[in-house]
């Protein structure tokens, strides 16, 4: 067939061929010379996300995985280097200025990765990531800022859960000043320590907690987060960074090991990696209560034995607690996190000493002291609680009945002056 050579389709050269299929989206483009038959210049394909047997099921998913495709980036870019055609290379640039805005861009140069915190991905201006400690119910809180074209930063704030994923995701854009503040407030925070981590690691870490989201008692995946995760897809190390994989912190350090030069149960979780160190509640309730119950025993004669019967009751608790596997895997888990945390910290002991309580508890090997502090920590921690709770109500109870007692008196005052005033004028009238 002919081409027209009037053809609006054809002005610019370019022939784009898009085939949407529920396993994966395929792109062809050809260009078109004069009296010649079309020829491939670039060939994109992406995995097919939000079609089903031929159906948009998810159309947020479905124009994700049609227009956030790296490799039409880079084809579109070696073509913007190579069109004679003024016309289709201003088109494409345009094409590709609008493909950046969305976060997706060519890559120029391959970067090797780094073990420094704060590593720049390849064609990404900016990039910072830092993460939290990792508290005793597993939660630990993910902060990703990259450039953002043309200008700006965007920032991607994660919280996410060993055993359950990710609970909490949202992202904004933000100015350079106002990311530049935040940090700033963030590391100087003494109750949340951070520390600055590799972008590589920052996307594991969201990778395994999207695996807890899919596996079995997962979270709910949070909205957007599909399409930021293509967004900080080129983060990824995962050569330095592997998944499925182990930690890396097992690469980099040894766990600590005989007797010599160990830390101490408490000197641990006086740590402030560690001050967050308490059980979900749930897991310890019914400890806690047996334990009150220890202090309330009239069994005890006096507060010596009193605290005995509660001792006693917090090592049940904690023998009876370590039975749980679960727990037990979460917990070594937790301690690998904070181990690589600590070692970025520059506290190498307390790191080893991290790593080999990981392995202890892993292997269910006998009940570790620490364990048992840990679950006092949390025991104690309720029954602070619950103490000043009760010394509130009991204030709030007080405040109360001295307003009741002031008001009674000033009813009582204004009745004794109106009193005689209204009998007086009573036996005056007649």
């Amino acid at each position: 067939m002919r081409r027209n050579a009037g053809s609006k389709r054809n002005r610019n050269g370019l022939i784009a061929a898009l085939d949407v299929g529920s396993t994966k989206v395929c792109c062809l483009i050809a260009a078109t010379d004069d009296g010649e038959a079309p020829r491939i210049v670039g060939i994109g394909h992406q995995v097919s996300r939000g079609l089903r047997s031929g159906a948009v099921v998810d159309m947020e998913a479905a124009e994700i995985a049609i227009r956030a495709t790296v490799e039409a980036a880079e084809v579109l870019s070696r073509l913007a280097d190579s069109v004679k055609d003024k016309a289709a290379g201003s088109r494409i640039r345009k094409a590709l200025f609008r493909l950046k805005g969305k976060g997706v861009a060519p890559v120029e140069a391959e970067v090797k990765s780094s073990h420094a915190p704060a590593t720049a991905a390849s064609g990404i201006d900016y990039v910072r990531a830092v993460v939290s400690t990792c508290d005793g119910a597993g939660n630990l809180m993910l902060w990703v800022a990259r450039s953002r074209q043309p200008r700006g930063r965007s920032l991607y704030q994660a919280r996410v859960r060993h055993g359950r994923g990710i609970e909490e995701f949202v992202s904004t854009d933000i100015s350079s000043k106002e990311l530049r503040n935040f940090f700033n407030r963030l590391t100087q925070d003494e109750h949340r320590p951070t520390v600055d981590v590799p972008a590589g690691y920052a996307f594991w870490l969201l990778q395994r907690a999207q695996a807890a989201n899919e596996g079995e008692g997962g979270s709910a995946m949070p909205y957007g987060f599909t399409h930021a995760k293509l967004l900080l897809a080129r983060l990824a190390e995962p050569e330095v960074f592997p998944f499925p994989g182990a930690h890396l912190v097992r690469r980099l350090i040894e766990p600590a090991s005989g007797d010599d030069g160990r830390i101490e149960n408490k000197e641990m979780l006086a740590n402030a990696t560690f001050w967050t160190w308490v059980l979900e509640e749930p897991l310890v309730v019914l400890h806690f209560n047996k334990c009150v119950e220890a202090l309330q025993s009239e069994a005890a004669s006096d507060d010596e034995q009193r605290r005995a019967l509660f001792d006693k009751g917090m090592v049940a608790a904690a023998a009876e607690l370590y039975e749980n596997e679960k727990l037990r895997a979460r917990l070594a888990a937790q301690l690998e996190d904070n181990a690589y945390l600590l070692h970025l910290r520059g506290e190498g002991d307390m790191a080893r000493e991290s790593l080999a309580l990981s392995d202890l508890i892993a292997a269910g090997a006998p009940q570790p002291e620490f364990f048992t502090e840990m679950v006092r920590y949390s025991i104690g921690t309720m029954l602070d609680r619950a103490i000043r709770q009760s010394q509130g109500a009991s204030k709030q109870a007080q405040g109360q009945q001295a307003h009741n007692h002031d008001h009674d008196h000033e009813h009582d005052h204004t009745h004794g002056e109106s009193g005689p005033m209204d009998e007086s004028s009573v036996v005056a009238t007649p």
